[in-house]
């Protein structure tokens, strides 16, 4: 089962671009406005570091993170967001959850 408003979402967002404006192809964002506030080494994650994005969505938050060298690990309630994120490959470890 998946959460319908999220799903709903989902399908109608516009879609993050390929790459941002440095041309990077993960990257990022605080907020929904592209290349907006700091970067991740405001949270200090490097090699090695286990990191968990609840509310993951299409995952381009975690993506980079992974690039970091972190174990990325993602939970979302929308089944259509994580079938999204799951074009990141095997560096998101991605779980679906009802709640």
């Amino acid at each position: 089962m998946s959460t319908p408003s999220w799903d709903d979402y989902a399908l109608h967002v516009r879609p993050r671009p390929a790459t941002n404006a440095v041309g990077a192809t993960t990257w990022f964002n605080w907020t929904q406005y592209l290349d907006h506030g700091p970067g991740t080494e405001v949270l200090g994650i490097g090699p090695g570091a286990d990191v968990l994005d609840l509310g993951c969505g299409k995952g381009g938050n975690l993506a980079h993170i992974a690039t970091l060298g972190a174990r990325a690990v993602g939970v979302d309630v929308s089944a259509v967001q994580l079938a999204d994120a799951s074009r990141w490959g095997e560096a998101l470890e991605l779980h679906h959850t009802e709640r």
